[in-house]
């Protein structure tokens, strides 16, 4: 194997990943945003390179938080728990490249 990604770098690229597919308004009254607490609660499960793109599978707790502007003065604010969601960082020379999530339908 080579070209393997370092935990810190994988970190980095994972905030960039979720940042970059996951942080998104949902039309005009509605935000999104998905990230984790603590480095701890990610555990990278395997890295493969195929040619020059690295595949990171990990697994762990994700925060899906949501902000609905149901009028322009009045925010509400919905936190969901995300637990053992699996997913794939794609790397390429060391450069994020694509992030897929397997986020479960129904969460606690």
């Amino acid at each position: 194997m080579r070209n393997l990604v370092n935990r810190k770098s994988f970190y980095t690229l994972l905030n960039q990943g979720l940042f970059c597919k996951y942080c998104k308004i949902a039309g005009p009254v509605q935000m999104i945003n998905i990230t984790y607490e603590q480095k701890g609660e990610i555990h990278i499960l395997q890295q493969q390179t195929i040619f020059d793109i690295t595949a990171i599978d990990f697994i762990g707790d994700f925060i899906e938080e949501k902000t609905i502007l149901a009028d322009l003065s009045t925010a509400q604010h919905i936190k969901t728990q995300l637990q053992n969601v699996q997913g794939t960082l794609f790397v390429k020379n060391n450069v994020f490249d694509d992030l897929i999530l397997e986020v479960p339908n129904e969460s606690t």
